[in-house]
């Protein structure tokens, strides 16, 4: 018996390392002054949770030495340098700071409510942050989407925005699409199908803005809602404290969107909603927004229709014969807008749209970039990608609950679609990262929180 707790231990200690890893690292990109705020509030959240202090040397000394700005989480091509925080910090500083939030969480009594409320706070101080740090990454990003591109751009993003200025003033969508892809300095060659196979759902919802740069606050606003719903979500399932890495790891990867031309590019929005879906499901399992959160997700990118045809699936399974009806008919009006998309490029575009059985034609070899973040440079980015993706598949065996069964399965098939994908396919991990963070941190949660032992709350 006494075997049985020592290992039960060391595997709550193993888990709270790795969360005090992946929340230091991630909240460096989202907290003010991250070099004086992180270090306490991962003390803070380690020592509600275990007070071993072993655990909490190692995360110290871990998390000074690996984590930013030596190593960064995701892949980012554009304004990187403003991701990473340049103040001065120290190691003295930093093992100080350590320090004082183990104290202070040694003069309270950490029962479920407190830590429930502790995990609270810190998510809605990074969701409070997020939109000010996204401004402050970008300061000039509303005026740019307010400006249309001049032709010559050499960027998806900026002809994608210049997609949406057309469309914003009135122009058939592919024909937009056809005028994009003429003054893009790139020279694309004759009926190159590009990204005509996407529909005009996201530019059709965001057309209704007073002005384009109000695309920005409302891809803000989403981010922040769909995160504290997973939050919301993670700690009904799973331990408060240790869900808070996927708060911290989904507004982390979106500041990358969020913050320049890339907010146009149809992936992370759907996968926005796909995540606001499964929380739903989570929190409210007969709710009828579920349908109607994964109908936007897949009008939005084709990909994310998978999720819906298991969902179909899944009420057939629990006969629930009126949310299969609504479910069903939202398959099919996706289907038929995609089929719709499908004629009108050809007719308007002179190309037809590559289907997703195309997709799956491509190289195998590149597609295995989309289970790496990316980066032959820093070894960050290719280490937690394959630790994320492990805990994502072994999240159901370590938290029994059907939604991390849902999450995980969602986060495993998009793996291996993208995986076959190729050719570039490291771009379409961002449809990959946020659920699979999500999954892996369910899995490294666990569900057992109520009933942790004395040792492990620190109660006496």
């Amino acid at each position: 018996m006494g075997g049985s707790e020592n290992h039960s231990g060391y595997f709550w200690s193993g888990r709270c390392l790795l969360t005090s890893l992946l929340l230091y690292c991630s909240l460096h990109a989202i907290l003010p002054i991250p070099w004086l705020t992180v270090p306490f509030l991962t003390a803070l959240v380690l020592r509600a949770s275990t007070r071993q202090p072993a655990v909490l040397i190692a995360a110290a000394i871990l998390c000074q030495c690996i984590g930013p700005p030596q190593w960064v989480l995701w892949r980012m091509d554009y304004n990187e340098a403003f991701y990473q925080d340049l103040s001065p910090s120290n190691w003295l500083t930093g093992c100080l700071l350590w320090g004082l939030g183990w104290a202070s969480g040694l003069a309270i009594r950490w029962d479920a409510p407190r830590r429930r409320t502790l995990g609270l706070v810190v998510a809605l101080l990074a969701l409070i942050a997020f939109p000010w740090r996204a401004g402050m990454i970008a300061p000039s990003l509303l005026t740019a989407l307010d400006t249309e591109p001049a032709p010559g751009y050499v960027f998806d993003g900026q002809m994608l925005l210049k997609v949406f200025h057309l469309y914003y003033k009135g122009m058939n969508y592919h024909q937009a699409n056809l005028i994009a892809f003429q003054q893009d300095g790139r020279h694309f060659g004759e009926g190159f199908p590009g990204m005509s196979v996407r529909s005009a759902t996201l530019c059709w919802l965001l057309s209704f803005l007073p002005s384009p740069g109000l695309a920005a606050w409302v891809g803000w606003a989403l981010t922040m809602t769909a995160t504290f719903a997973v939050y919301l979500a993670s700690r009904k399932v799973a331990d408060p404290l240790l869900s808070l890495p996927a708060v911290s790891l989904i507004l982390c990867f979106y500041l990358y969107f969020q913050t320049n031309y890339w907010l146009f590019i149809q992936d992370p929005w759907g996968t926005l909603f796909v995540l606001l879906a499964l929380a739903i499901l989570t929190l409210r399992p007969s709710s009828y927004l579920v349908p109607l959160a994964l109908g936007l997700a897949f009008a939005i990118r084709e990909f994310d229709g998978l999720l819906l045809v298991i969902f179909v699936i899944f009420d057939l399974r629990q006969r629930n014969y009126r949310r299969l009806g609504l479910s069903l008919l939202i398959l099919l009006l996706c289907l038929g807008l995609y089929h719709y998309n499908r004629v009108e490029s050809a007719r308007i575009m002179g190309m037809e749209a590559i289907p997703l059985a195309g997709r799956l034609g491509f190289s195998a070899v590149f597609g295995a970039m989309t289970l790496r973040f990316g980066s032959i440079l820093l070894l960050g980015r290719d280490l937690w990608m394959p630790v994320l993706f492990a805990l994502a598949l072994v999240a159901p065996w370590l938290n029994r609950r059907t939604p991390v069964w849902l999450i995980s399965l969602h986060a495993g098939s998009l793996g291996l679609i993208f995986f076959f994908l190729g050719n570039g396919g490291s771009f379409y991990s961002f449809n990959t990262i946020p659920v699979t963070a999500w999954a892996a941190v369910l899995g490294l949660a666990g569900q057992d929180w109520p009933a942790l032992s004395d040792s492990q709350l620190g109660v006496a």
